[in-house]
């Protein structure tokens, strides 16, 4: 279904926001790890440019922490509740070199998932200090982003 409120050739920027117990280590953490730089800021919130999208970080007290759902995706289980961003191939294999070297934690290891498929895409997850889940991935074919039949199987000629 085409949008009528814009095109693709727009690129219009994500904004997400999320809750975190700690504003100083998730902070830290955005910034460090992931390379995001920061906007304007509070002592209650952050704004941080995530990959050229606006994410903010939103102090919370006494969050509740329970155990998050998981779906099962080609075999793994992916948790339901979790945001990310969709980079090329060569940044994915960048940015997984660079949270190996930090010894950065996975939740999900980097896999190729529906491998041979249309959909066929690199995948890992981490959290952040506050545990949201982070999903990095990369498509193989970045046309293939919103296809319908992932079950197909791809023909080379």
């Amino acid at each position: 279904m085409k949008s009528d409120f814009y095109t693709y050739d727009d690129n219009p920027i994500f904004h997400l926001a999320i809750p975190v117990d700690n504003i100083v280590n998730a902070r830290e953490f955005y910034i460090s790890v992931l390379g995001c730089d920061v906007g304007r800021e509070s002592s209650k919130w952050v704004d941080l440019n995530f990959f050229g999208h606006q994410l903010v970080i939103h102090l919370v007290n006494d969050r509740l922490r329970g155990e998050s759902e998981f779906n099962e995706v080609d075999g793994h289980k992916v948790p339901a509740s979790h945001f990310g961003i969709i980079l090329s191939w060569d940044n994915f294999s960048s940015l997984e070199t660079h949270l190996l070297s930090n010894n950065i934690k996975f939740t999900l290891e980097p896999y190729l998932r529906f491998e041979g498929q249309p959909g066929e895409q690199r995948t890992m997850f981490i959290k952040d200090p506050s545990d949201n889940h982070i999903e990095f991935k990369s498509f193989r074919n970045i046309d293939m982003v919103f296809a319908t039949d992932l079950n197909k199987k791809i023909v080379e000629n």
